[in-house]
Order: C-alpha cells, then sequence, then structure tokens
C-alpha cells in the first residue's frame, strides 16, 4: 500500500529520487534498498559524516520513514572500485548511497542511477560543469557541497599558527603532515598551483603538472601520514599522533 504523498515511502523514494543531496544512488543498490533493513549511507569519514548522522539522517528519516545506517567511506577512487568490484561478482555493496567526487562520476558512472530532471527542477540554478552526465546525456549526479581545505597544526606542537600555505615546506614541519592520498580528492596540485605559481594554467597541460609535481616532491620529508579517510587523520591530530596538515572545515 502506497503512503500519502506527504510521506513517500521506500521504494518510491528510491525509483523517483535516486539522489539524495551529495549522495548519488547505485542502480545495482535498488533491490537491496527496497528491503526492510535501514538504508545504509557512506559519507567520508570523520566530523563529515558524523554531522551527517546527527543533523541530516534523522531529519530524512522523519521525513520518509526510511531509516539510516552511516557508514565511513575514505576519499578517492579505491571506494568506487571496491563497490564496482562487488558488484561485478554478484556480492552486496557496502552501501546504498555513496557520495561521489573527483573520478568517481566520470570513472564509475555505470554504476550510478539515472536522475530524473523533472523531479529536481533547482539542479538547473547549478552550472553546467558542476553537473555529470553519462554518456548519453543522461544526468547522474548534480553538485551540492563544497567546504575549505585548511592548514591544521597541533598548538602545542607549533605553537604559531602557520601564515600560508607555503609553510607546508619549510623544515620545521618536517615528517609532521597528514596530507589527503587521493590526486583529485586532495587538492595538493590545485593548493601547489595557487601558492607558488599565481594559478598560471598549469593544470591544463601535461608539462604544467609535471612542474606541480616536481614542487611537490619536495614535500615528501615533511610528510609523515598520506591519508585516505580524514577521519584517520583526524583520530592521528587528536591524539598527537600527527601534530599538521591538511583536513577538509565541513
Amino acid at each position: 500500500m502506497r503512503k500519502s504523498n506527504k510521506k513517500l515511502n521506500r521504494r518510491d523514494f528510491i525509483k523517483n529520487s535516486s539522489a539524495i543531496a551529495s549522495a548519488l544512488a547505485v542502480g545495482t543498490y535498488l533491490p537491496r534498498a527496497w528491503a526492510k533493513d535501514p538504508l545504509k549511507v557512506s559519507a567520508y569519514g570523520g566530523y563529515f559524516e558524523d554531522s551527517l548522522a546527527e543533523f541530516v539522517y534523522p531529519e530524512f528519516t522523519k521525513s520518509t520513514g526510511i531509516e539510516v545506517t552511516s557508514v565511513s567511506q575514505p576519499g578517492g577512487a579505491e571506494w568506487f572500485i571496491n563497490i564496482d568490484t562487488a558488484v561485478k561478482a554478484g556480492s552486496k555493496p557496502p552501501t546504498d548511497v555513496s557520495m561521489a567526487g573527483g573520478t568517481g562520476p566520470r570513472r564509475f558512472n555505470h554504476l550510478y542511477t539515472p536522475l530524473d530532471e523533472s523531479k529536481i527542477p533547482n539542479a538547473s540554478n547549478i552550472p553546467d560543469y558542476l553537473q555529470h552526465r553519462k554518456p548519453d546525456g543522461t544526468l547522474d549526479s548534480v553538485a551540492v557541497l563544497a567546504w575549505y581545505a585548511i592548514f591544521v597544526t597541533n598548538t602545542e606542537t607549533f605553537p604559531d599558527a602557520p601564515l600560508s600555505w607555503a609553510d607546508f615546506w619549510l623544515p620545521k614541519y618536517k615528517d609532521s603532515l597528514g596530507i589527503p592520498a587521493g590526486v583529485t580528492t586532495g587538492y595538493m596540485l590545485d593548493l601547489t598551483s595557487a601558492t607558488f605559481f599565481k594559478d598560471q594554467g598549469l593544470m591544463e597541460s601535461k608539462e604544467g603538472l609535471t612542474t606541480l609535481m616536481e614542487k611537490l616532491i619536495e614535500l615528501k620529508p615533511n610528510v609523515k601520514m598520506w591519508f585516505q579517510s580524514e577521519g584517520v587523520f583526524q583520530s592521528a591530530l587528536q591524539q598527537g599522533e600527527v601534530p599538521a596538515g591538511m583536513y577538509y572545515h565541513d
């Protein structure tokens, strides 16, 4: 029996909406999503996931009647490789709905459920370059989240606050930094370009990217942790194991 229009049931919601906020529903997951079990939604671990679980998912459950189980996911393509492998093997993927960014929408768009643009009219307010479409032109994702990347430090180890991203390269941060491992999700190329080369369009050519990578290589002695999950770095920072690095200010 269908519920009233004011309260969507699980089947209608998954079938008709496909994407909630920043999350992309994967077509292969739909039979799982229609079951009585809670909807598993993955997001980048740490404060970001904690905030979604505390403030967003309860409102979603209140509006739809669908319970949500929060799943922590790392950044980069590794997460989607695991999902793709599970789907191809006929196994249950680790999540029903997942965040995607960087190369995710491009490399793994065969996993995503197409979006019905008539049901998300506000998507027309989003620039084309922040929307992703399948090869046939069907919309499968719309950007809805943005965040800052910030230089964080343990003030007991480094009492003086950093003044610039260029400080990453200072000798005093030797073996001290936590840096995102993903090239597309870590923003280190963007950061290096803006800090040292005034955004001279270096990311638009192979030669320019090589210049940026050569500058990044100089940073290697200062890096103590290359992390895939921001939750891992958050824990290391709080425990004093890694006293500085880049973190996402959600």
